[in-house]
């Protein structure tokens, strides 16, 4: 079955996808969305989202699934993606994670490039992702201690792309096909001519025609599809994409405070937020340490005030860790992906050095610390890094505007695209990526 010819084909319903076909449409574009998931069926989402993995477990760090408290599912397919299984946690990637190198890869653009981007990606959802403006004083102290205060931005409720796909759908620019059981791509002449995508088991194919086709469906499953154009375009496709990266995530050890208890207890009571320390920027560009981020958790009480909660308890202190780019982890290019990654032991010494630093910080600002003898980590299901954007793109690698280098009219916009994770949860900055690719095709 021959479909209408679109402007620009989208394959992934996510949050850049969302973004994409929404400032697509503002500009009077028309678009189609290829999902392979169902749209209301979250245990065929999940069925067909399951990663194998036989080293590390990639696992979700969000809301169980409909399976149960057991069911830790690590990304839904499905009409608005991962989007109905996260926690929901916003935040910029900081100016460091911009500025790192390691042999060719560094992110292309640079924190301020993508500033006005992140600035229309809160504006498009609705989100206050900057500073405090109450939290100054308290971020004083925590400098003067030689800490960072980062804010995470925590929308209540919890943003989900379900609804906002029916009420985008209503556009008459807008198809939406779900369910694909099967896609592939058609080449002509150093370009996409069109993509065929089959729905159901038993189901029509449908022809797809676009003057753009955009790769949007997340860290594991875009390597997956830009490797399936790859392998028309060369007779030796690679099987393996390294430089795989996951904020793996632990418990560090326990604070008691003793200082500073009001401020704590504010920066712990906020439902519209989450607060976590970092090293200052500088020091960790001189001493090559990653940019992890501790989390300081206060346990929930019914009708029990914070400050009752906190004095003489012990609170929980935990990471997110970033792990930089490393060539034996990596995404098998079969069918399904199989995600092949550890927490090498480059990781953990890199993750010593930084709690040998702050640490003791934390315990100048506020108390006593207890450190963990073993950090038990596991992954926060951000996959990241395999196809990153490039300066001078080689292999899977990308433009720096994501467009694949060999088809002049394919891109992908995902966290695959991430030459650097940093510890921050990925959404924000790849719906940023979003927002800077639709800027360049539909300049407002």
């Amino acid at each position: 079955m021959r479909g209408p010819m679109a402007d620009v084909a989208i394959y992934g319903s996510g949050f850049a996808g969302y973004t994409l076909a929404a400032a697509a449409l503002e500009q009077g574009q028309r678009v189609i969305v290829v999902e392979r998931g169902p749209r209301t069926d979250q245990r065929r989402s999940a069925e067909l989202a399951r990663v194998h993995s036989p080293w590390e477990l990639v696992q979700s760090g969000g809301r169980s699934g409909e399976n149960g408290p057991g069911d830790r599912t690590p990304r839904l397919f499905g009409l608005g993606g991962t989007s109905l299984l996260w926690a929901g946690k916003w935040r910029r990637l900081d100016t460091v994670d911009f500025s790192r190198r390691q042999a060719t890869r560094a992110w292309p653009i640079t924190a301020t490039d993508l500033e006005p981007f992140y600035r229309a990606a809160a504006d498009r959802f609705g989100l206050d992702v900057d500073d405090r403006a109450n939290m100054v004083p308290f971020r004083a102290l925590a400098e003067a201690e030689g800490l960072r205060l980062v804010r995470i931005t925590l929308p209540q409720p919890v943003l989900r792309l379900d609804q906002a796909w029916t009420r985008l759908e209503t556009h008459p620019n807008l198809q939406i096909i779900t369910d694909v059981e099967h896609l592939d791509f058609e080449l002509s002449q150093g370009a996409v001519k069109c993509a065929f995508a089959k729905v159901g088991n038993d189901g029509e194919c449908i022809e797809i025609s676009a003057s753009r086709h955009v790769i949007t469906a997340g860290g594991i499953a875009s390597p997956y599809l830009i490797h399936r154009l790859s392998e028309r375009k060369s007779e030796t496709p690679k099987p393996f994409l390294g430089g795989y990266m996951d904020h793996p995530k632990g418990p560090i050890g326990r604070l008691m405070p003793t200082r500073h208890i009001d401020d704590l207890d504010y920066m712990l009571e906020s439902r519209d937020d989450i607060h976590v320390f970092a090293l200052p920027e500088a020091e960790l560009l001189e001493s090559g340490i990653g940019n992890h981020s501790v989390f300081v958790w206060g346990e929930a009480r019914r009708n029990q005030s914070l400050r009752s909660r906190i004095c003489g308890r012990w609170l929980q202190l935990n990471i997110n860790c970033e792990q930089f780019p490393e060539s034996a982890n990596g995404i098998s290019l079969d069918d399904p992906p199989e995600v092949r990654w550890r927490i090498s032991s480059a990781t953990r010494r890199d993750i010593e050095a930084f709690l040998d630093r702050i640490l003791p910080r934390i315990s100048a600002l506020f108390g006593p610390v207890k450190r963990a003898d073993w950090v038990a980590m596991t992954g926060a299901s951000h996959p990241a890094g395999c196809t990153p954007l490039s300066a001078s793109p080689l292999g899977a690698e990308l433009n720096a505007d994501g467009r694949l280098p060999t088809l002049a009219n394919a891109f992908c916009v995902s966290s695959s695209g991430f030459p650097f994770a940093g510890s921050a949860n990925p959404t924000l900055t790849v719906v940023a990526l979003a927002e800077r690719l639709a800027q360049t095709w539909y300049p407002g």
